[in-house]
């Protein structure tokens, strides 16, 4: 039988060894994940200007030739040397409104109209929702919408999802 010591000391080795693993196994996966999430934010701007594709390529060249990012502030201008991909709305939007950098996405269709695509944060019963709703041209009406959400209630909250739910805003007049 081992001493207590020996025990110890193999837990010890082992409990090393992991997190040695763990820690390089986390950093060489990290481009991807980045990668993974920049994707995701794009594929949610899209959805919200009714692009459906679920081709990553398909959608990578879309959002690079068709949106425009840009980022504004409390007065509607524009900001130069700020990333739009880089901001976090939650943050943002906790700060005072004159201190506020908020990212707007222009979509141009294929027919020549542009869209504009605003990010909007909530709090949900069980966790964030988050989503993104794009504007016609005349600044009324609602082009399309995209929701999401980390762990609402299935069959409740986690309905913000579904596409049933994001079509029913789509034609709506924001004033009147």
């Amino acid at each position: 039988m081992h001493s207590n010591r020996y025990t110890f000391i193999y837990a010890i080795v082992l409990s090393v060894i992991t997190a040695v693993l763990l820690a390089f196994a986390s950093e060489g996966l990290r481009p991807a994940q980045e990668a993974n999430i920049a994707l995701d934010k794009k594929t949610s701007i899209l959805r919200s200007v009714r692009v459906t594709s679920t081709d990553r390529k398909v959608l990578e060249q879309t959002y690079a030739e068709r949106v425009e990012e840009m980022v504004v502030n409390s007065k509607g201008e524009e900001l130069s040397g700020v990333n739009a991909q880089s901001i976090v709305l939650k943050d943002e939007l906790a700060k005072p409104v004159e201190q506020r950098r908020l990212p707007l996405y222009v979509y141009t269709g294929d027919d020549g109209k542009k869209r504009y695509v605003v990010p909007m944060s909530g709090v949900g019963l069980w966790g964030p929702i988050w989503g993104y709703v794009s504007i016609e041209e005349d600044f009324n009406t609602v082009y399309g919408a995209f929701f999401d959400h980390k762990s609402e209630t299935p069959g409740l909250g986690a309905e913000i999802s579904e596409k049933p739910f994001q079509e029913q805003f789509q034609g709506k007049k924001i004033m009147g």
